[in-house]
């Protein structure tokens, strides 16, 4: 009777059989990047984990599987990176800016693209980072592109990012409470943002607003 011959171990090389490459951390290089920039504003600390923190809940209850969540929320989380290029001055400037300086600011998701395409990072992550200022009807940047042409994970890190930006104190204006903050944003469904997403984000937001709220600054 005769038996198939196994291959004899290489000694030459028993690293390289035994162990794969490790797999870059995602996950802690985009916490790391996301308050690294954060860190630059004086007003923004723990921004990109609570935008984070909301798209999750808001991609939770539209159905996303565990792996468009996971690249969702390192999406979330480096979604204003590119502001790493600004200037300091810019970022903590308490008066409205000039032609330039906002010319400036609507590069910084094209910037941010170009950095964690540059740092490897898989395409799923790329829509929050890029898409994340454009607006439902067509208006936004950097690209204005209208509706579903918008990628829905960049739809939903957007209203996460004014829900965000709009209770939180910045150099330019002060934290407005949750009622104010939804009605505000309720006037822009169909605008700004998706309407039917929207819509799911309320409801979210009904349930988990209070723990939004006491989430800590991260800095």
């Amino acid at each position: 009777m005769t038996h198939p011959r196994t291959a004899r171990p290489n000694p030459a090389a028993p690293f390289r059989d035994a162990a794969p490459a490790p797999k870059p951390d995602f996950a802690w290089l985009a916490s790391r990047l996301g308050n690294a920039r954060a860190c630059n504003d004086a007003y923004s600390g723990g921004h990109c984990d609570r935008v984070a923190t909301i798209a999750c809940a808001i991609a939770v209850a539209d159905g996303f599987a565990s792996d468009a969540l996971h690249w969702l929320r390192i999406g979330a989380l480096l979604h204003d990176v590119g502001k790493a290029a600004l200037p300091r001055a810019i970022l903590d400037k308490p008066a409205a800016l000039d032609a330039a300086e906002w010319e400036l600011v609507r590069r910084h998701p094209l910037v941010g693209a170009e950095m964690v395409m540059d740092l490897a990072f898989p395409a799923d992550v790329r829509p929050g980072v890029q898409w994340h200022h454009e607006r439902w009807d067509g208006t936004g940047y950097p690209h204005r592109l209208p509706g579903e042409e918008i990628p829905r994970a960049a739809r939903i890190v957007c209203i996460a990012d004014v829900y965000d930006a709009l209770t939180s104190e910045r150099s330019y204006k002060h934290a407005i409470s949750h009622d104010l903050a939804m009605a505000a944003m309720r006037a822009d469904a169909g605008r700004q943002f998706d309407p039917t997403l929207f819509a799911l984000f309320e409801r979210v937001a009904e349930a988990h607003a209070g723990e939004w709220a006491q989430q800590p600054a991260l800095v």
